[in-house]
């Protein structure tokens, strides 16, 4: 079609990033936030950390199909999707109201297929006349190639607020492709934001100052997540960052200086990446290579192309680790939509990369400058008095007396016939009941909880069986709530792991495989299987059935690759000395 426009667009955790042909060139388009629009939502329930809260992504929430209220008005993910993508398409045919616009978005490789469709459903009601999706990986492959026929394999890093995702793409010949991928659940911008919150708190009750999470409205929340992303920023430029917490935070007269040291935030955010970095290396190993075989590391997103991020992915790959341009997705997605309509974009204009010689970060402090406390990185420095009143400002309120003291006003205010004041005081006593009432419902457990905890107690009578079927009957109760997940994949494990007779290992598979089809990226069901099916490989050599063992333990390094144990024992049964005959190849 000759008046045909392509379009790529990078589908981010917060933003939108868009690359589209002009003249047949590629062009990035600046794309501002619209106004009065929402990009992250407040969730009381959402357990991505020991706050007990969450800050979702409206564009990684779209199928959703969940409403919420912002600004006074109805909204779901869906619609504020819709209508950013509406705005994309008209801009990018602003010169030809006739030209059909080919778009390709750009998502993570985890998205759900009910996310996928509701986005491309969103896409084509927004005016685009044909939408794909590739994987983000490969559209910074194709973004960073020099040439159509470049050979090349890249380990792309990518973590921004969402959570970590690594993949191994491969470029031949004009083709790309991912030889894996994984996900790192527990890394990501969000829950380093709620590490930051989580590290304040801590140093606040290290001197017996406590927030009062439970009352914080949203609004609270959502400023204290603000002050968290600033600190983060912060910490990737500068040794230490220093706030002052006033009285809207700490529910106190006083201010408090709260100093957050980079140096040991980057050693906190080291032990969290260390898992996602080793899991690198197992990827690498599935597929027979070395560190060596790989043409770049490629860090891609907010949080990776920043310190600490950059710092600790170059430990682990020195010089291979590149940081890529902001608009590389979107570029590689643009080079997607003309590949399908047989088109090839010249190489100008292209975001490449450069391997960096040179990742050094802020001066790192001295371990032994570490106080004592619960807090990892967090200080209380000091308290500065009372907050500062300008003139006319009225004093504080005093404290609301006891609930004894109370009932005496009202009784005394009674006698003395003055019914409202009483009324009135007796209406406030009364409001404040209900919220404590509320609370005290909040922290009973629900009945899915119930029924988790009675599995629990299942699995250490022994009674496996019996506790997987309450961990389902807990899940279908409560699908969508992410600490029954939790407690339910928690369940497979140990029954997994407590069938552990030779005679119960195709139960204790069963219970754990029923686990993986739930989450394919859960590490704890990978590291179960990998350990039961040692387990019984160990079971299976003890009585001289070498092939059984050999089975059973290429099972256990298809879930843990770099299993020590699997690993030693695979190398025994290899051994003809230990079979009597040759080995099996």
């Amino acid at each position: 079609m000759s008046n045909e426009v392509f379009v790529g667009i990078d589908f981010g955790e917060l933003e939108l990033r868009v690359a589209y042909t002009d003249a047949g060139k590629p062009v990035f388009l600046h794309v501002d936030p619209i106004e009065n629009e929402p990009s992250l939502l407040f969730d009381p329930s959402r357990n991505v950390s020991s706050l007990g809260v969450g800050f979702p992504s409206v564009l990684q929430s779209v199928g959703a199909g969940v409403p919420f209220l912002f600004s006074g008005r109805h909204e779901t993910s869906e619609l504020v999707v819709q209508r950013r993508l509406t705005s994309i398409c008209e801009r990018v045919r602003a010169q030809d109201a006739t030209a059909a616009a080919r778009a390709v978005l750009a998502v993570p490789t985890a998205l759900s297929q009910r996310k996928r469709q509701t986005l491309v459903h969103c896409a084509k009601q927004a005016g685009f006349a044909e939408v794909s999706l590739i994987d983000r990986a490969i559209a910074v492959a194709l973004g960073v190639r020099t040439d159509r026929d470049q050979s090349a394999t890249f380990v792309v890093f990518n973590l921004d607020y969402g959570a970590c995702e690594y993949s191994l793409a491969r470029l031949s010949r004009g083709r790309c492709w991912i030889l894996g991928s994984a996900l790192e659940q527990r890394v990501s911008g969000e829950r380093l934001d709620a590490l930051i919150m989580e590290d304040i708190i801590l140093g606040l009750r290290d001197r017996q100052v406590f927030l009062g999470l439970r009352r914080f409205t949203s609004e609270q929340w959502h400023k204290f997540r603000r002050l968290a992303e600033s600190i983060r920023y912060r910490l990737a430029t500068e040794p230490a960052a220093e706030i002052q917490m006033n009285q809207e935070l700490t529910g106190t007269p006083n201010v408090m200086v709260v100093r957050l040291d980079a140096a040991r935030f980057a050693e906190t955010l080291k032990q969290q990446l260390a898992e996602a970095l080793d899991n690198i290396g197992a990827l690498l190993e599935q597929n027979q290579l070395e560190s060596t075989n790989v043409d770049a590391v490629l860090l891609v997103g907010d949080v990776a192309t920043t310190h600490p991020v950059d710092n600790i992915v170059w430990e682990a790959y020195p010089n291979r680790v590149a940081r890529t341009d902001p608009n590389v997705i979107a570029l590689g997605a643009l080079i997607a939509a003309a590949d399908s309509a047989n088109v090839t974009l010249p190489q100008s204009n292209r975001a490449g990369f450069e391997i960096s010689a040179d990742l050094h970060g802020p001066p790192r402090v001295p371990a032994s400058s570490r106080t004592n406390g619960n807090a990892q990185f967090s200080e209380v420095t000091a308290i500065e008095g009372l907050v500062q009143k300008t003139p006319g400002t009225p004093p504080e309120p005093p404290r609301p007396p006891a609930s004894s003291e109370r009932f005496s006003e009202v009784r005394a205010l009674m006698a003395q016939a003055r019914y409202r004041e009483a009324e009135q005081l007796v209406a406030t006593m009364s409001r404040e009941l209900e919220e404590l009432r509320v609370e005290l419902k909040s922290l009973t457990p629900t009945r899915p909880q119930q029924l988790l905890q009675q599995a629990q107690a299942l699995v250490v009578d022994g009674r496996f069986s019996e506790a997987v079927q309450l961990a389902h009957q807990a899940y279908a109760t409560a699908p969508h709530d992410a600490i029954v997940f939790s407690g339910m994949m928690k369940i497979h494990a140990d029954a997994g792991l407590g069938l552990n007779r030779p005679d119960e290992y195709e139960d204790a598979v069963h219970i754990l495989t029923c686990a993986y089809g739930h989450d394919q990226t859960d590490r704890a069901i990978h590291k179960a299987l990998a350990e039961r099916h040692y387990l019984h490989a160990r079971a299976m050599q003890r009585l001289n059935n070498f092939d059984r063992s050999l089975e059973a333990a290429k099972q256990a390094l298809m879930f843990e690759p770099r299993h020590v144990d699997t690993k030693e024992l695979v190398a025994e049964l290899l051994k003809p000395e230990e079979r009597g005959h040759e080995p099996v190849s």
